[in-house]
């Protein structure tokens, strides 16, 4: 078996995504000539980034001080039917609710991988793949501190 990391490798070292995962915001990116829309003001969504030699057309970012979100569209289905590859795991498969669209459904499928550290952070990581947008790699950043705090200050 391929251990390659070299994509996780590639958005670690990628200014963009090393500075949401770290910061838990956009404070230290310069937005200047990205072409992005700002929904909510926490969640952002921009085109056409490039991580090494991959092209995500659309990249969400979801932030708040419990979570951080990175949702991110390519083309490029190798990252669900290869994830060995990419990510150094398989995780297991199953098929989500579908989407309806039309009145007609849309079958989706989920890889989940388990949980890793990437720049000091637990994520969790899942791969979707959808004949309406092909592949989605989604990570998501909980904040273990924020999410302890809130559910101490919880009353039963």
């Amino acid at each position: 078996m391929k251990n390659n990391r070299h994509f996780l490798t590639l958005l670690e070292n990628h200014h963009f995504f090393r500075s949401i995962i770290e910061n838990e915001d956009f404070s230290k990116i310069d937005l200047h000539g990205m072409i992005y829309t700002n929904e909510l003001g926490f969640i952002y969504n921009f085109k056409n980034i490039e991580v090494g030699e991959h092209i995500f057309k659309n990249v969400e970012v979801y932030t708040s001080p419990h979570i951080t979100i990175v949702t991110m569209l390519t083309d490029e289905i190798a990252f669900f039917d290869e994830p060995v590859l990419y990510f150094d795991q398989e995780g297991y498969v199953f098929e989500t609710e579908p989407y309806m669209i039309d009145s007609v459904p849309v079958p989706e499928i989920r890889r989940k991988l388990s949980t890793f550290q990437m720049l000091g952070r637990t994520t969790r990581l899942s791969i979707y793949k959808s004949t309406v947008y092909s592949c989605m790699v989604k990570f998501s950043f909980p904040n273990a501190s924020k999410i302890k705090e809130m559910m101490d200050n919880l009353d039963f």
